[in-house]
């Protein structure tokens, strides 16, 4: 079983699960997971890569983090 976790996660829960069965990762079902269903459907579903999907949602946690930053500076 593969963990993976992005440094941009806004809490240690927020990691997805894979399992690799005969050659194949497949992704576990979590509640972060469920939360993740569009880019899931999109990036697996539609275009079956895990690599689209990783970047995708390090670049939503990139932007997250970044938009959270900017409006916690402009508020002080």
């Amino acid at each position: 079983m593969y963990r993976l976790a992005s440094m941009y996660a806004d809490g240690p829960d927020e990691n997805l699960l894979f399992q690799s069965t005969e050659g194949q990762l497949n992704l576990i079902e979590t509640d972060y997971s469920k939360v993740l269903k569009p880019l899931l459907d999109l990036h697996l579903g539609r275009h079956h890569s895990i690599p689209m999907l990783l970047s995708a949602l390090t670049q939503e946690l990139f932007q997250r983090q970044t938009m959270s930053m900017t409006n916690s500076t402009l508020s002080v």
